[in-house]
């Protein structure tokens, strides 16, 4: 019980919305760098520091790609890059801001209401993602009312702290209002907490990866969920 009352004191912090400016999608970049990426140890932090920033880049543009249609695979997938944000301060107070130049931080006014990215993922809606096998098969008569969740992460400091439970809730209801029918999300097999989450909010198992695709990619198996959204 007290679990859930603490859990909700950290998420009436949370702001969650379509990113709509060049710092917005800047901000969601470097937080998929720090989520989706592995940096040597054995490197200096000078190296560490520079491969984040090449990293966060490339995400930046991406995702500025895919808003406009212009990103190769995507000229015909309409995607939503949503960000869920807090008060600067809030990181502040537990010690988690990064330096300037690999900030999540989107700029606030002058009287200091910066907020920063702590959760970001993608709406895609269309047939089946770009260069992805494991597609879903429903609406079967209307696969433009198919959608995918796609890119989610949240800060690792925020984990665990309903986050990410806010920001796919806000996602379905987006999902919905752009005329999708269908959700489906790509889940690793073994990420259990992730797994958990999705069911919790009506996600039901449609298909599970081949084991031999996976291992030709080199990488944990997955399951492909999927959630009826309401008409």
């Amino acid at each position: 019980m007290g679990k859930r009352r603490s859990e909700a004191v950290e998420t009436t912090y949370v702001e969650v919305r379509p990113a709509e400016s060049s710092a917005d999608c800047r901000a969601a970049a470097h937080l998929r760098a720090l989520s989706f990426y592995e940096y040597p140890a054995d490197r200096s932090e000078y190296a560490q520091r520079s491969h984040k920033q090449m990293k966060t880049d490339a995400e930046w543009e991406s995702i500025e790609k895919k808003l406009t249609g212009k990103e190769v695979g995507y000229e015909k997938i309409q995607v939503m890059c949503l960000v869920a944000t807090v008060p600067e301060e809030v990181l502040i107070h537990m010690k988690a801001l990064e330096p300037s130049f690999l900030s999540y931080k989107i700029p606030g006014s002058e009287q200091g209401d910066a907020r920063c990215v702590v959760g970001t993922l993608d709406i895609n809606r269309g047939p089946r993602l770009p260069a992805e096998e494991l597609a879903g098969i429903l609406p079967r008569d209307n696969p433009q009312a198919r959608g995918y969740l796609s890119n989610v992460c949240t800060l690792p400091v925020m984990r665990r702290k309903g986050i990410a439970k806010k920001l796919i809730g806000a996602s379905l209801r987006r999902a919905q209002i752009a005329g999708i029918e269908i959700l489906y999300v790509h889940v690793v097999e073994d990420n259990v907490p992730a797994l958990k989450l999705y069911e919790e909010m009506g996600f039901r198992t449609e298909a599970r990866e081949k084991t031999n695709d996976s291992k030709l990619l080199g990488r944990p198996s997955r399951l492909l969920l999927r959630l009826e959204l309401p008409s």
